[in-house]
Formats: C-alpha cells, sequence, structure tokens
C-alpha cells in the first residue's frame, strides 16, 4: 500500500492541485504551499523545485515582489531606476526587476552597500522584509518578543522588532520551544511557507 501510494502521488499529485509540476516534491511536507504558490503565478514552472537547498536572497525577494504584486502593491516606478548597490552586477537578469520593485518599496533600506544577492536568507532577514510590508500593531504594543523566544536578545532593536512584527502577524513562528534561530538560513520549502501566509495575510487585509 505504500508503494502504491507514493506511485500515485508521482504520477497524479493530490485532487486539489492536481499533478506536481516539480519531479522532487511528491512527498516533500511543503508539496502543497509549494503548488499554491506555483498556481498563484508565484513559482515558475521547472522541472524541479529543490525543496530543501536555502533560499538565495534573491531568490527570496523575487518571491516576495510577485506577491505583492498580485495583491496589487507597488513601489515606485522601475524604470530608468538603477540599483544603489555595489554588488548589483551579481544579481541574475532574471532577478533585476523584481529586486528594483522592492528597493522601491522601500523594503531593502537595511541593505546598505551590498545585497550580497546570492548568499543564503537568514530567518532574521526574512523578519526585517516581513516587518518593511506589515509595520507595527499597536495592539500588540505590550508584548514583550524576548519572553516568547530565549535567543534573540543579543540582536540589535530593529532585528527584535522585525522579529516581533513576523511572529504577531503570524508570518515566522520559532523553530522550536522558545528559540527563534535568528542566523539559522530558510530552505526554499521555508520560503514558499512564509509567502503563503504573506499572501494569506495580505488577501485579509484587502477584504
Amino acid at each position: 500500500s505504500g508503494w502504491i501510494e507514493r506511485n500515485w502521488l508521482t504520477r497524479t499529485g493530490d485532487t486539489e492541485h492536481g499533478r506536481y509540476i516539480f519531479d522532487d516534491i511528491s512527498y516533500h511536507w511543503g508539496r502543497k504551499l509549494i503548488m499554491d504558490l506555483y498556481n498563484e503565478g508565484i513559482v515558475s514552472e521547472a522541472e524541479s523545485f529543490n525543496p530543501d537547498n536555502m533560499v538565495t536572497k534573491e531568490e527570496f525577494l523575487v518571491f516576495v515582489s510577485k506577491s505583492l504584486d498580485k495583491h496589487g502593491i507597488n513601489g515606485e516606478p522601475t524604470e530608468e531606476r538603477t540599483l544603489s548597490f555595489t554588488d548589483a552586477q551579481d544579481i541574475h537578469p532574471w532577478a533585476y526587476e523584481y529586486i528594483q520593485h522592492l528597493e522601491g518599496y522601500g523594503l531593502l533600506n537595511n541593505y546598505k552597500d551590498k545585497l550580497k544577492p546570492l548568499d543564503s536568507l537568514t530567518r532574521k532577514e526574512a523578519a526585517n522584509i516581513i516587518d518593511g510590508i506589515f509595520g507595527e500593531n499597536d495592539k500588540y504594543n505590550d508584548l514583550d518578543i524576548n519572553t516568547i523566544f530565549k535567543d534573540i536578545s543579543s540582536l540589535n532593536e530593529e532585528d527584535i522588532k522585525a522579529i516581533k512584527t513576523a511572529y504577531i502577524n503570524g508570518i515566522i513562528s520559532g523553530k522550536s520551544a522558545g528559540a527563534f534561530c535568528p542566523d539559522d538560513y530558510l530552505t526554499r520549502a521555508e520560503a514558499a511557507a512564509i509567502m503563503v501566509k504573506i499572501c494569506d495575510k495580505l488577501s485579509s487585509i484587502n477584504k
């Protein structure tokens, strides 16, 4: 029965999403989230998704840009905009316009001279980008996020605020009891899960 189930997943996918587009997600915990993003046009068709690979900064930013655009959120016009990063030449051509969009929206202000687009993305970096999207919520002013995550007290105030925003908006939770693991890298499947939550949150706001 186990072989039959695995073979069925590979060939047909599931009743909600149909056949899985990517050849390496059939048995992965993130398969339905990844297919949700594919059906929304946020991830593109390819042979493989590589869900357990670490997501690069530029890959994550492309996902974010497409998610915001899907919900009608646009930054300043990208025409004739030149990215200010000294390593902008390292950005792949397919990612450049999306990163322009996010810089115009003000979501990359934490990156000063260098973006390092090909580096893996940390959980605290993702939180800072999420903070730029959703901002503060006065309802949770009295919440001390340090009482929830015991491993963030040494971070700067900006990072702690961003982690609080990501947490109270239900976008990123801890990795284990009492731990946010701010310097851990995100996998592509984890990035997909974050994008689904961002889209759900934006949809609820826009209703």
